[in-house]
């Protein structure tokens, strides 16, 4: 009924090992049951043809391994802060509006806001 309901027309994936050539999944996906219609988003069903034809589309795609993560790099990296933070030579010299910038420009920026706000309701009376 779907294959009838779609018009003959499904879009086949098929995902093959690279190294293997083994198949690993073969998906199929009926294609042009609904279709979305202007900005409403409201999804109406596509007329079904008297004498449909059998029409497809395959796209083949080949598994890849992913590189592995360099975790002895990184092993060695924190190895190394864990060093220089029992040696305090990684101290943060940095001001104290350098340091926390991102959390005092939210508060001046409600406190303005707030301000402003409240600067418009004393106003009126």
């Amino acid at each position: 009924m779907l294959w009838y309901k779609s018009n003959l027309a499904h879009r086949f994936a098929v995902t093959i090992d690279q190294d293997n050539g083994v198949v690993e999944s073969l998906t199929v996906f009926p294609d042009g049951l609904y279709d979305a219609e202007g900005i409403d988003g409201k999804c109406i069903v596509d007329p079904i043809d008297s004498s449909p034809s059998l029409s497809g589309t395959v796209e083949v795609t080949i598994v890849q391994e992913l590189p592995s993560p360099e975790t002895t790099a990184y092993l060695q990296r924190m190895e190394e802060e864990k060093r220089n933070r029992q040696h305090g030579a990684a101290t943060d010299n940095r001001s104290f509006i350098a340091k926390y910038w991102m959390y005092i420009v939210p508060v001046v920026v409600f406190m303005v806001i707030s301000s402003f706000m409240s600067g418009e309701d004393g106003g009126g009376q």
